[in-house]
C-alpha cells in the first residue's frame, strides 16, 4: 500500500496547474478512495477505529492543499 499514494502523487504533481487544482484534488480523491475501498473489500485493509470518512477529509485535504504546498516548496529551489 505505501506505493499507490506516492506513485498518485506523482502523477498529481506532473498534471497540477492553478486552473485545475480543485478538479485534480476532486478526481484524484477519488481514485484514492476506490483504492481504499477495494483494500478493504478485498481484506487487505481494515479500519480499526478509523472510517471512510476520516479517510475521505484527509485525502482531499492532502490533495488540494499539502500537495501543492510541497510543489510551491520544491519549485521555488
Amino acid at each position: 500500500y505505501t506505493f499507490i499514494p506516492t506513485s498518485l502523487a506523482v502523477i498529481y504533481i506532473n498534471y497540477y496547474t492553478k486552473k485545475n487544482r480543485w478538479i485534480l484534488s476532486i478526481i484524484f480523491t477519488f481514485i484514492s478512495i476506490l483504492i481504499d475501498l477495494g483494500m478493504q473489500y478485498f481484506g487487505y485493509m481494515q479500519y480499526n477505529g478509523w472510517n471512510l470518512f476520516f479517510s475521505i477529509l484527509f485525502i482531499f485535504i492532502a490533495y488540494a492543499f499539502l500537495i501543492p504546498l510541497h510543489i510551491r516548496i520544491i519549485r521555488d529551489k
